[in-house]
């Protein structure tokens, strides 16, 4: 297999592989993602700290995998971070901010 250029069945059977196949990532948010971070949002405005991942999945009425899932979501497209080692360790970011001024934006044309 030395020197075999990259030739050899097992190598050229992974790169077609990765080649194309691998799903982008969506940075968009979806509608579950919005819901999910403007009760954060509401909670964080209506008591000064963040919500849990039970109390988002309760206040929303999903289940605490679902939230969790949306919740990891969010902050892998940047809307939400977790502080590190504290509990109810999350923070609306400026990105999600910036979601909220263009919907009011277009809401008041």
């Amino acid at each position: 297999m030395a020197g075999c250029g990259c030739l050899c069945s097992s190598h050229i059977n992974f790169h077609d592989r990765s080649i194309g196949t691998s799903r982008k990532p969506k940075l968009e948010i979806t509608d579950p993602q919005r819901r999910t971070l403007k009760e954060i949002r509401r909670i964080i405005d209506g008591r000064g700290f963040p919500p849990s991942i039970k109390e988002i999945a309760e206040s929303l009425g999903i289940s605490h995998a679902s939230a969790h899932e949306q919740v990891s979501q969010l902050v892998r497209k940047g809307y939400l971070k977790r502080e590190p080692r504290m509990a109810r360790g999350l923070a609306i970011t400026e990105k999600a901010l910036n979601i909220d001024r263009a919907v009011k934006q277009v809401g008041d044309d």
